[in-house]
């Protein structure tokens, strides 16, 4: 099936737009291309034609993979709005908090110290015992506890 041809745009006019859009930006290249041809397009109209004749801007080159393992590497130590602003200064970028974080996570394998032990996330243990006993006995288990007190007979 044969595409068909726009009859808005001449094939100079869309080869012009090919040659010229890794030079400019959006802005600058509709008045490049509204001088040129004598037309006064938007920049929405220029942006269209670019998107229906699969005309694209190469992307930019990323930072490689062993520079970002280093610099993560380098600055384990950093806190999270510390280590932002060194990868935003280093790498001329502006990226938040959460996103350097979800990049450090590819990089840097978290350490998860033994944090000290409480009652609520402990195993059982047998020594416990006497004490949660005391701890249910008294008002202050009863209160923890949500029963009902009991009422005396007094």
């Amino acid at each position: 099936m044969k595409k068909p041809t726009n009859s808005k745009y001449s094939d100079d006019q869309v080869e012009f737009l090919s040659l010229n859009v890794n030079k400019y930006s959006l802005a600058e290249l509709t008045k490049l291309f509204n001088s040129t041809f004598k037309t006064y397009k938007s920049d929405l109209a220029i942006k269209n034609t670019l998107f229906r004749n699969n005309i694209k801007r190469p992307k930019p080159a990323g930072i490689s993979e062993n520079t970002l393992k280093t610099f993560f590497l380098g600055n384990t130590n950093c806190t999270a709005d510390e280590l932002t602003r060194r990868y935003n200064k280093e790498f001329a970028s502006n990226l938040c908090t959460a996103s350097i974080r979800i990049k450090r996570r590819k990089y840097v394998e978290k350490v998860v110290e033994e944090e000290e032990r409480t009652l609520a996330f402990t195993k059982y243990d047998e020594s416990l015992n006497p004490h949660i006993k005391e701890l249910i006995s008294s008002n202050w288990g009863l209160l923890l506890s949500k029963q009902p007190a009991k009422k005396s007979a007094a």
